[in-house]
């Protein structure tokens, strides 16, 4: 949620989290409470991950200054009551992106890792990183992938092999990543989706074997880029084995797999106005 306040921009990072008190039982209803973070230099404060942690919770969000040259990525920390305690922010002199929706993911190891491309605007390249955190949103390590064109990130998830995969958009040409680093940062391999037409790949999930279900959507310049949902089965080395598409004014933004080795993908679609003469 944001609140915004037309003039100064000043845009505040709100993160609601609900608390189930057990002890009153199944009837009570939860205990709600909402958080305000100022950014200190009036510029978006953005909440993307959150995640309960010793003490209370842990949010990873981005910042700028106002300036549009500036935006770190920030991992704020709350007591269990929603009161902010701490901040730490990742200075850096290019423009930083971890991704869209909940992009960090917990680490086996104990703490959290994501991906971050790194970009600015009268340079081409683009980098992308693997960022290790620990239980207190500091960093352990941060790990160079490579280089190349746009390489824009959007989510991170830890295989159950301990590999950490990465899926997003690159071009040009533009294609849907999947990126695969060791669980010490290493690049194993950088893929294109085979046999899948452009696509902007928003999310990633893996099932008991390995195999792995990427979301997003897609354009088609038939279609005068009107967005369509897709969601994606490969395999582990990312062979495509099935796709499913929506149709057009949609896009899927994130995808989780169930108990029963089920998977849902969850989005948005929109309504086309209709133009009346």
């Amino acid at each position: 949620m944001c609140n915004v306040e037309r003039g100064n921009l000043r845009i505040s990072l709100i993160t609601m989290i609900t608390l189930l008190a057990t002890t009153f039982g199944w009837g009570q209803q939860p205990i709600v409470f909402d958080t305000v973070r100022l950014n200190p230099l009036d510029s978006y404060l953005i909440g993307l991950s959150v995640f309960e942690a010793e003490g209370g919770y842990r949010v990873w969000g981005m910042a700028g200054d106002g300036t549009g040259d500036v935006q770190n990525v920030h991992v704020l920390s709350f007591d269990t009551n929603g009161d902010y305690l701490s901040e730490i922010a990742f200075a850096n002199d290019r423009l930083t992106w971890p991704g869209s929706y909940a992009p960090v993911t917990r680490s086996t190891a104990g703490g959290f890792a994501c991906g971050i491309s790194e970009f600015s605007g009268g340079d081409p390249l683009v980098s992308l990183y693997l960022y290790r955190f620990d239980v207190l949103g500091d960093t352990l390590w941060t790990s160079h992938l490579f280089s190349d064109t746009i390489v824009a990130v959007r989510k991170c998830i830890q295989s159950a092999n301990g590999d950490y995969l990465l899926v997003g958009l690159r071009e040009q040409p533009k294609y849907a990543f999947l990126c695969r680093a060791s669980q010490s940062g290493v690049l194993m391999s950088f893929l294109r989706l085979s046999n899948v037409p452009p696509f902007f790949a928003m999310s990633i999930a893996e099932d008991a074997d390995l195999n792995l279900f990427i979301c997003g959507y897609g354009e088609s310049a038939a279609q005068n880029n009107i967005n369509n949902a897709n969601l994606v089965k490969c395999e582990p080395d990312g062979s495509v084995i099935w796709r499913r598409t929506k149709p057009r004014y949609s896009n899927y933004t994130q995808v989780v797999t169930t108990m029963d080795d089920g998977v849902v993908a969850m989005g948005s679609v929109s309504i086309p106005s209709i133009r009346c003469r």
